[in-house]
């Protein structure tokens, strides 16, 4: 049976255009020359990011001691240019810090610590690695930070703010920033079986029940021996260190001004020495060294 013109003319139509489809579809379709293009949208590549690590070096020549832990607390703040990006805290058992997930870019770190000078360091190049800042070394402030004198003060016998005058409880800096009651010029004071509150009070103009200096939290009730207790500033019975002695005797009090800590353990009482007596050196003439 012989096609009509009609149907002639519609098969051979559809014959090119298949063919022609075929064509495309089989040459060059994975060729960069290829007219065919997709459809989707693709994703933008991922940013790369880095990090930026380092160490705190502290000024051991004049606080002598801090090459072991606990290291003084600080904070570590990093910028972007002149844009805070984060902070890290540093100090107790590490002195190391550490950023991550940072965009490629220039940073810096500024360094703050209560008995050093703050610090700027950097910049720091960061690309998509972690980056080793080094070691940061912090200049020891011994004239702002530190108080030139520090007593122990509670409502233990012998503790009193009446005893401010007899200067018992006096605490001598055998090294810079490190205070020790009793010592080789202040006798110890023997303390009651019980619980008692106290501070390390560094300002000798505070009055009862406003005693400036360094405390603890007065909701804790603490039981000696105490080593390395976090120490913080305040005033009044809310920032007393609250601490239970189980017997009655004599107990050393340290306070590290530079790692902002406190220890209470039980001591022996020293023998009578004339050096140790309360008026061979009066505390208001004794400065921190």
């Amino acid at each position: 049976m012989i096609p009509s013109r009609r149907s002639f003319i519609a098969l051979v139509g559809a014959t090119t255009i298949a063919g022609a489809l075929l064509l495309l579809a089989g040459c060059g379709k994975n060729s960069p020359s290829s007219l065919l293009v997709p459809t989707g949208i693709r994703p933008a590549p991922a940013v790369p990011t880095g990090g930026l690590f380092g160490f705190l070096v502290y000024d051991t020549l004049n606080y002598v001691g801090l090459s072991n832990a606990p290291f003084p607390p600080a904070t570590v703040q990093l910028f972007a240019g002149a844009t805070p990006v984060d902070t890290f805290a540093v100090g107790g058992a590490s002195r190391r810090f550490d950023f991550s997930n940072l965009p490629p870019g220039d940073y810096s770190v500024v360094v703050r610590s209560h008995a050093f000078r703050p610090a700027g360091f950097g910049p720091f190049r960061v690309v998509d690695t972690n980056r080793d800042a080094g070691d940061l070394g912090l200049t020891a402030n011994t004239s702002d930070s530190l108080a030139s004198i520090v007593y122990v003060i509670g409502d233990m016998p012998g503790y009193t703010v009446d005893e401010l005058n007899t200067f018992s409880t006096y605490c001598d800096a055998a090294l810079v920033g490190r205070w020790t009651f009793p010592n080789e010029f202040f006798p110890p004071v023997e303390i009651t079986a019980g619980t008692h509150r106290l501070k390390f009070v560094t300002d000798a103009s505070s009055t009862t029940g406003n005693l400036i200096g360094w405390g603890g939290n007065g909701a804790t009730t603490l039981t000696v021996p105490v080593v390395n207790e976090p120490a913080r500033f305040g005033s009044g019975p809310t920032t007393d260190i609250v601490v239970n002695f189980p017997s009655t005797g004599v107990y050393a009090f340290t306070f590290d001004e530079r790692r902002l800590t406190f220890t209470i353990v039980t001591a022996p009482v020293p023998a009578p020495a004339a050096s140790r007596e309360r008026a061979a050196a009066p505390p208001f003439a004794r400065r921190s060294r």
